[in-house]
């Protein structure tokens, strides 16, 4: 994006760091296009990535890209919406012994953005 890239051009090298500039000002910087009714690409789900995890528990501390964002997810592999689980404090799944989850996460800004769905494989089938 032009905000990443005018980070690293104008960033001093020791100051550069991705994750306050993913985490923290890109949101900001996101919000005013958001309210600006300018558009833009909604980044996925802060704090989660594609991925298959191995296990029986799992907490996931999530965080909408976007201020006024919300994060919406499912943990049955349907694709999340408005109509699914709202994210609002730390989400831990437990997978019974011998089965397997699939959490999807999506981001819904107050104007009906949405990012791409971030889609994780919870797996506790492992021997």
């Amino acid at each position: 994006s032009m905000m990443a890239l005018a980070e690293i051009g104008w960033m001093h090298l020791k100051k550069k760091d991705y994750k306050d500039f993913y985490e923290m000002r890109l949101p900001e910087h996101l919000t005013i296009l958001e309210k600006a009714n300018i558009h833009y690409r909604v980044p996925e789900t802060i704090g989660i990535k594609e991925d298959t995890l191995y296990g029986g528990k799992f907490t996931f501390t999530l965080k909408p890209t976007v201020g006024g964002a919300k994060v919406y997810y499912t943990i049955d592999g349907y694709d999340p919406d408005r109509t699914t689980f709202i994210y609002d404090k730390p989400l831990t799944v437990i997978i019974p012994k011998g089965q397997k989850r699939i959490l999807k996460t999506r981001v819904i800004t107050p104007s009906g953005r949405m990012s791409n769905i971030t889609t994780v494989l919870l797996d506790n089938a492992r021997n």
